[in-house]
């Protein structure tokens, strides 16, 4: 719903964030202005342990993408 209502701002989310190692699956998939960066492999929450390190890792992702999002609103000015 957010995304109708705000059609013109990225939105970045995370999904799959379970696991251990195995960062070369994490990907970043992008439909409109829908931003996910996922591991498409990691299992359920209930089936796998979430660990610090992978999710500061995704996070540390979604923070990198947020700034280049903004990089490139500056040089559009």
């Amino acid at each position: 719903e957010i995304l109708l209502k705000l059609p013109d701002k990225p939105l970045i989310a995370a999904s799959g964030v379970t696991g251990i190692g195995n960062i070369k699956r994490i990907k970043t998939k992008k439909s409109g202005n829908l931003h996910l960066i996922y591991d498409e492999e990691a299992k359920p929450v209930e089936e796998d342990i979430l660990t610090a390190p992978r999710v500061c890792l995704i996070a540390n992702w979604q923070a990198d993408l947020t700034l280049e999002l903004i990089s490139k609103q500056v040089k559009a000015f």
